[in-house]
Formats: structure tokens, sequence, C-alpha cells
């Protein structure tokens, strides 16, 4: 699980990062869950591997500060994925999120719409994925962008868990 979820986006940052301090832009979206916000029996591979990639995130964030980056992890629920439904038919898949609302979370964030906000290098999460029901798409607008912690890293060159970037 920590190779699937928190190595992947430790390498990915560091691969990116330094193209985006040059170019003096970028924006870094990374998926953790809400189950890891608390522990879970049967689920701590899981938890703990999300629960690194939001750390990193808030790492990456502070690190960062300054420097025209946007970092942000999106915390959704259990995804409505035919893998998921295929390992826990008994779910009630109506509780779950629908991929195209984490892809509108995605697309906001990814946009110009995200830009101004930053909460002083502290991060803060979509609310609308973070409930267990299905957010709607067009809930999920630029109206919800002062909800999220768009963080501005300052300095041109940063240090990562003791790797420079």
């Amino acid at each position: 699980m920590m190779d699937l979820n928190a190595k992947t986006v430790f390498l990915m940052s560091r691969e990116v990062i330094p193209a985006m301090l040059e170019q003096q832009s970028g924006k870094i979206i990374n998926i953790g869950a809400r189950a890891a916000l608390q522990g879970s029996a049967k689920m701590g591979p899981y938890v703990a591997s999300k629960m690194a990639v939001i750390r990193l995130t808030e790492s990456m964030a502070a690190e960062l500060k300054g420097s025209h980056i946007n970092v942000n992890c999106i915390l959704p629920g259990t995804i409505d994925t035919p893998a998921n439904r295929k390992s826990m038919p008994d779910a009630d898949f109506s509780r779950w999120v629908a991929p195209e609302s984490l892809a509108g979370c995605h697309r906001i964030l990814a946009s110009d719409a995200a830009r101004g906000c930053a909460r002083g290098g502290r991060s803060r999460l979509w609310p609308e994925l973070l409930t267990t029901g299905r957010p709607s798409l067009d809930r999920l607008n630029s109206s919800m962008v002062s909800e999220i912690g768009v963080l501005r890293p300052r300095q041109r060159r940063a240090t990562f868990s003791g790797l420079s970037f």
C-alpha cells in the first residue's frame, strides 16, 4: 500500500517539481482518503498509506510556499468504481463518491479559480468529498474554492524529506 499510494506521490512530485520551480507555476493534486482521518479495523495499511499522502501534501505545500505551486489533497470517501463494487458487493453504492464528482473537484483545483486561495501554509480539504453522500457536480464550482487551502510556495529551491528538488 505504501508503494501504491505514498511512494507514487513522492516519486511523481520529485520529478515534476523542478520544472514547476523553473516555470514558477504548477498544480499538484493528490488523492488521499477520508478513511485516513482515523484508524479502522482491517484497514491499517490503507489508512497509513493514505495518511502518508496527506502529510506529504502538507509538507510539500509548506516547503514550496511562495513559488506559485498549488499543492492540494482531496479526501473522497469510497469512489464508485467497478473494482470497488466487486470487492464490496453488499455496500450502499448510493453513498459512494461518483468519479465525475472527483473529476469536478480536480477541474476546479487545476483551474485559475484556485489560484488566489491560500491559508498561510495550512491545508483545508473539500468538505463535499468528506461527506458520505454523492456530491453533485453543479455544487462543485468556483465558489467552493474558498473552502480549499491552495497553498502558494515561496522559496526557489526546496528540500523534501532530505532530497533536494
